[in-house]
C-alpha cells in the first residue's frame, strides 16, 4: 500500500484537522500547536482555556472555550492571516493554547544587607515565595507577551522575584518590620497586609490575578547568629521587646534607658496582678529603648485593640503590652473628633505623592486608615486626606 502524504485524502484535497491539546499536553500552562493551520480546520478550546493567534510577534486574535471552524466567516480576524504558501492556503499564525486555571508561581531571591530596626544590625537574608497566579484578562496578558507566550511562566517568576525583593526591602527598611519578627503572627499578617496587595496590584496591571501568598524570609548564618546573640542578651524579666505600634506616629512616653527601673516596674505589675488588660486599661509597649502608652478600646479573644497616644490603633497580643492602670470596662472617648467618618470616600495621598480615591476604614486620634481602589491601605494624618 502506498503511504499518503500527511493531511491529504485519496482525492488529493486537504483533510480538515481537529486542533486540540492531547492528554500529554493537557497539564501545561501554555502549549504551542506544532503544525500549520488551514481554512476549515476545527479548533477545540477547552473550558478555562483560550487560544491566541500570533503573527509577527503580535496578538492577532483570541478564541474562547468551544468548538470553532477556522474560517474568516466564523472568526473575522482570520481574514487578515490567510496566505498561500507552496500552493497551499494557510493561516500565517502560531496557535498558543493558554490555561486560565490558577498556576503556582514560585521565586527566590536575595534581599541584600538591611539594617534591622530593633537592634540596628546589618542583616543579610534571602526569601522564597509561592503564590497562585491566573490570567484574568487574556487580551492584556497575551498581548503584552505575544512575542514570547511560551516564556510567560518564567517571565512571571522573574517579575515576582523582583517585586518581592523591592517590597520586602521597603517593609524592613521603612521601620515597619524587624527581622526578629520573622515567623511570628505579626510577620504573617504583615506579609498579607503589605506584600500581597502590592503583588496583586502589579500583576493586575498586566492582566493577571494573584492570591494565596506563602512567604519565607531567612537571614544568613552570620546574621542569624548576631540576632540570637542580641535576643539572648535581653534580661529575662523583660523578655523580647514586643511589636511596636506603627512607627513614626507615637512620641516617647517614658525614658527607658534605666534597665533597673524597668525591671522593678515589671515586678510591680506582676505582683499587682495587672497583667491582663481590659477595656479602658492604660497600657504600654516597648520598641527598642522607647516605651509607648495607649488605652485598650476593644477586645477580641486574647488580642486587644490599643489606641496609642497620638497614633492610630493597632491589635496586640497580651504578651506584647504591660498594664499601667486597670480599665473600667468602658473605652474613653476619642480625644479628637474625626473629620472623615469610617466608610466615607476621600482623596488620599499615596506613596508616590499623588492623590487617589480611597475609603476610610477607621478613624482615631486624628489618624485615618484608608484603603485605595488598588487594594493598598495605610494610616494617614488628616492633612493627607481631602473630600472626594
Amino acid at each position: 500500500m502506498v503511504a499518503l502524504p500527511e493531511a491529504v485524502c485519496l482525492s488529493g484535497l486537504p483533510v480538515n484537522e481537529v486542533i486540540a491539546r492531547d492528554e500529554q499536553d493537557a497539564g501545561q500552562p501554555v502549549f504551542r500547536w506544532p503544525k500549520r493551520v488551514r481554512p476549515g480546520d476545527v479548533l477545540e478550546c477547552a473550558s478555562q482555556e483560550v487560544v491566541g493567534f500570533v503573527t509577527d510577534g503580535a496578538l492577532a486574535g483570541l478564541t474562547e472555550s468551544g468548538r470553532h471552524t477556522l474560517t474568516p466567516a466564523e472568526l473575522p480576524f482570520l481574514g487578515e492571516l490567510e496566505k498561500t504558501i507552496g500552493g497551499e492556503t494557510v493561516f500565517d499564525a502560531e496557535l498558543w493554547f493558554v490555561s486560565l486555571e490558577p498556576q503556582r508561581c514560585t521565586a527566590t531571591g536575595e534581599l541584600g544587607e538591611i539594617e534591622d530596626i530593633e537592634f540596628h544590625l546589618p542583616i543579610s537574608s534571602s526569601f522564597s515565595v509561592d503564590i497562585s497566579v491566573r490570567i484574568m484578562d487574556a487580551e492584556t496578558a497575551l498581548g503584552e507577551h505575544a512575542g514570547d507566550i511560551g516564556a510567560i511562566p518564567e517571565i512571571l517568576r522573574a517579575q515576582l522575584g523582583r517585586l518581592l525583593r523591592l517590597q520586602l526591602r521597603k517593609c524592613f527598611s521603612d521601620d515597619r518590620m524587624s527581622f526578629t519578627e520573622i515567623g511570628d503572627e505579626f510577620f504573617e499578617e504583615a506579609a498579607h497586609v503589605e506584600v500581597l496587595p502590592a503583588v496583586r496590584s502589579a500583576f493586575a496591571r498586566h492582566g493577571f490575578a494573584a492570591d494565596d501568598l506563602q512567604l519565607d524570609v531567612e537571614p544568613d548564618a552570620q546574621s542569624k547568629r548576631r540576632l540570637d546573640e542580641m535576643l539572648s542578651s535581653i534580661p529575662p524579666a523583660l523578655g523580647r521587646p514586643p511589636t511596636p505600634p506603627p512607627p513614626a506616629f507615637p512620641t516617647a512616653a517614658t525614658d527607658a534607658d534605666d534597665i533597673d527601673m524597668l525591671l522593678e516596674d515589671d515586678q510591680t505589675l506582676i505582683d499587682g496582678g495587672l497583667s491582663s488588660p481590659n477595656i479602658g486599661a492604660r497600657v504600654r509597649a516597648q520598641a527598642g529603648n522607647t516605651w509607648y502608652e495607649g488605652v485598650v478600646v476593644e477586645l477580641e479573644g486574647e488580642r486587644c485593640l490599643v489606641r496609642w497616644d497620638g497614633a492610630p490603633t493597632t491589635w496586640v497580643g497580651p504578651d506584647e503590652v504591660e498594664v499601667i492602670e486597670p480599665g473600667t470596662g468602658v473605652p474613653p472617648p476619642d480625644p479628637i473628633e474625626p473629620a472623615f467618618m469610617p466608610g466615607s470616600v476621600v482623596i488620599a495621598e499615596f506613596d508616590d505623592g499623588n492623590h487617589y480615591r480611597a475609603r476610610v476604614l477607621r478613624a482615631t486620634s486624628g489618624w485615618y486608615e484608608v484603603e485605595w481602589e488598588n487594594g493598598n491601605n495605610a494610616w494617614l494624618p488628616a492633612e493627607k486626606l481631602g473630600d472626594a
